[in-house]
């Protein structure tokens, strides 16, 4: 997805933070519907990789997923503009 925004324009993959009890498996399948408006099921970790952006300390966890229904739109056009 392209982000557009003041703060940042970049080409990223939809994501977002977990919530509280929520498991990361959880929170990226409720991402790719929040952002993309698809259903999808995981099929396995990629990796994870912690850093530091911003003064933020951010940990991102790769999933390899497949659509299972839906297909790809952008959900957040304030925020994304091309997918």
């Amino acid at each position: 997805m392209h982000r557009s925004t003041p703060q940042r324009t970049q080409w990223e993959i939809p994501g977002g933070k977990i919530n509280p009890g929520e498991a990361a498996v959880t929170a990226a399948v409720r991402e790719l519907k929040e952002e993309l408006g698809v259903d999808v099921t995981i099929i396995k970790p990629l990796g994870s990789k912690e850093f530091i952006e911003d003064g933020t300390r951010i940990n991102y966890t790769w999933y390899m997923s497949v659509i299972t229904s839906g297909r790809p739109v952008i959900m957040e056009p304030q925020t994304f503009d091309d997918i």
